[in-house]
């Protein structure tokens, strides 16, 4: 187990939770088992890109890769501690 499995693993559970989805109904939509979601979320299990993306994108996030140099700036315009008045007023258009 790496830190960054288990960071993707806690970051798809927190956002399963606060859509009040259960580890079963995205298992459903994975056409996988509860104990396989259970093991993303903790780390234990180095799945292939393609089912982190699947999972993701069943809770309606997107994964993105963004260089090194630009983490912290896109830390900052992600995070939900901004007020409203420092959030950007840019978003992208949907598809």
């Amino acid at each position: 187990m790496t830190a960054n499995i288990l960071d993707i693993g806690q970051e798809l559970a927190r956002f399963r939770k606060e859509q009040r989805h259960s580890q079963g109904s995205i298992a459903e939509l994975l056409d996988t088992t509860q104990s396989h979601i259970s093991a993303i979320e903790r780390g234990e299990l180095d799945s292939r890109f393609s089912t982190i993306q699947d999972y993701a994108r069943a809770l309606d996030l997107e994964l993105m890769l963004i260089p090194r140099s630009m983490l912290r700036i896109a830390q900052t315009l992600l995070s939900p501690d901004r007020e409203a008045s420092q959030k950007p007023r840019f978003y992208p258009r949907p598809e």
